[in-house]
């Protein structure tokens, strides 16, 4: 046999043993060997795409890991519909949605997301249904205009109560334009104000209807904001008031306004001003000027007509500041300027001699003693100032405290005398106008100008955030006016037509044995439409023995047989 052949030997095949397979050795003889020896091709099986090729153990372990952790990956990745899933980071599901699904496998629910920039969205802490913009329009847009709103039954819906509110007047059941604070309708025939009726365990509650009491002082200093109504677009520059009368003026843009003490609030007194206006003054006969930022004075005559161009001061950056002495001598300042004077509202303003400073407000006090604010405010720039003082209307103004303090308003309080004054920081009240400035632990922030009527402090807040620039007053806690009326008590019959009735009646309870029945109402006397006083059931005695006799107490009106009036004594 050639050697280019493999051999097998012949003892090999005589043995008889299973589990044999013919192989090649490294001889190139061939061989018997254990089925259990064969040794496999060293291949990856993950690697060919060949057809009979197989994965070992090993490499099939691998297989099912990657497989776990790609389904793993997705589930993260995706919500799950069986468990809670934690998502962590910025993912987009359903192409720029995100979808919640419920245990149906159904989405239900779908979030977009419009914002340009970042955004944090916090949840209510509540089970239940959270309202959407429509549910609370649909609630607020239901109802009639003015209309105070009620809740139904259950508190479940809204709907219109008995009450409006106009914004001026409160009106019950009422169909016709309103005349009063508080107006009940005419439709029906009688309205009652009264106390809820008692149970029958207690007494019937008191009642009480009274006028408006005077107060010797005020107990706090409270800052409450004046609506003035102004224009969006304009904001108050200025208040001021008169030394002579209870007027006290705003200024904003193109309008002056006026407060009304009756209603509490500004109205619109005059308009085409020229702006802005930065001070103000009432005359003693009730002329009133303003100068405006332009170094502008204007006049209004007698308080009536419009406003007319009275005078031009020459230097400083802007007019701020105008007052007038009993006497009639016109003071007028400007920032970083001078004070000028004009004598007795006649002839040209003069510069008085004073050196420049940014002066920012004038007053002046029933003596003829003029004061001016030195420093500055956000709109007009400046800083640090002092407060000055002229005695007399004569010879310099001298200076009344002695550190630098950021000065705004200041006004002359003519019921007690004192002078007061803004910064950014506090109110000061100069006792009696001299003295040491005693802080009042409040602030008109951003003030510009004070002004007062009586008792209550005004200023205008300009420099403040939008929306909150208007006019704010201030109770000044003082002793108050001497000898004030209380308020009267009015009761008022409704007035009647031609020979109709207008009563006012007096009706009480009428006593009856103890026990638990109810009185009955019994009217007692009433005061008739030709103002006759009518007094029902009148008792009747001989004398005043008598009338005590019977039970009658001190005071008591009775009558004798005759007619005569007597009165228990």
């Amino acid at each position: 046999m050639s050697t280019n052949y493999n051999r097998i030997k012949v003892a090999d095949l005589e043995v008889n043993q299973p589990d044999k397979i013919l192989t090649t050795n490294s001889k190139g003889e061939l061989d018997f060997t254990d089925i259990n020896n064969i040794k496999a091709e060293s291949y990856n099986g993950l690697d060919y795409n060949q057809e009979g090729k197989a994965l070992d153990a090993r490499q099939g372990k691998v297989l099912k890991d990657l497989i776990d952790n790609i389904k793993t990956f997705f589930e993260t990745f995706f919500l799950g519909i069986s468990n809670d899933q934690n998502v962590s980071g910025t993912k987009t599901f359903l192409s720029g949605k995100i979808g919640l699904r419920n245990v149906a496998n159904t989405f239900t629910s779908f979030f977009t997301n419009s914002n340009t920039s970042s955004r944090t969205y916090t949840l209510p802490n509540k089970d239940g249904v959270v309202a959407l913009v429509s549910d609370i329009t649909n609630i607020v847009n239901y109802g009639n205009q003015n209309t105070i709103p009620k809740y139904g039954l259950y508190g479940t819906s809204l709907g219109n109560s008995r009450i409006s509110d106009t914004g001026s007047n409160i009106l019950i059941d009422n169909y016709n334009t309103a005349e009063f604070d508080l107006q009940f309708n005419s439709i029906k025939n009688l309205n009652s104000i009264g106390s809820e009726r008692s149970s029958s365990g207690f007494n019937g509650t008191d009642f009480s209807i009274q006028a408006g009491n005077t107060s010797n002082s005020q107990s706090q200093l409270l800052i409450k904001r004046i609506y003035s109504n102004y224009a969006s677009s304009t904001r108050p520059s200025c208040v001021f008031s008169s030394n002579y009368s209870d007027n006290v003026y705003a200024c904003a843009g193109t309008i002056m306004y006026k407060f009304n003490k009756i209603s509490g609030a500004f109205s619109e007194y005059a308009s085409g001003l020229s702006p802005t206006v930065w001070g103000g003054c009432e005359s003693p006969n009730g002329d009133v000027y303003y100068i405006n930022q332009q170094k502008n004075i204007y006049k209004q005559t007698n308080g009536i007509g419009s406003f007319v161009l009275y005078a031009t001061l020459p230097e400083g950056y802007y007019g701020t500041g105008i007052t007038i002495t009993p006497n009639n001598d016109i003071y007028a300042c400007t920032f970083n300027g001078k004070i000028y004077k004009q004598t007795n509202s006649t002839g040209p303003f003069t510069n008085i001699g004073e050196s420049g400073k940014n002066y920012i407000s004038l007053t002046c006090d029933l003596n003829n003693n003029i004061y001016v604010a030195e420093g500055g405010n956000n709109s007009l720039g400046g800083g640090n100032g002092y407060i000055y003082k002229q005695n007399n209307s004569t010879g310099s103004f001298n200076k009344m405290d002695s550190s630098f303090s950021f000065w705004g308003g200041i006004v002359w309080d003519r019921i007690t005398g004192d002078l007061y004054c803004s910064s950014l920081t506090a109110i000061y009240k100069f006792m009696n106008g001299e003295g040491t400035p005693i802080n009042l632990g409040v602030s008109f922030a951003g003030c510009a100008t004070l002004a007062i009527c009586k008792t209550i402090l005004f200023s205008a807040w300009i420099n403040t955030s939008q929306g909150l620039q208007d006019v704010y007053g201030m109770y000044l806690n003082s002793s108050g006016i001497p000898d004030l009326n209380g308020g009267t008590l009015k009761q008022k019959a409704g007035v009647g037509k031609g020979t109709g009735q207008s009563r006012i009646q007096f009706i009480t309870g009428q006593k009856t044995t103890s026990g638990t029945d109810l009185q009955i109402e019994a009217l007692r006397g009433y005061i008739d439409e030709n103002g006759y006083v009518v007094w029902l059931n009148m008792p009747t005695y001989a004398d005043n023995i008598a009338a005590i006799a019977a039970g009658l107490p001190i005071g008591c009106e009775y009558k004798t047989a005759s007619g005569d009036r007597k009165i228990v004594y």
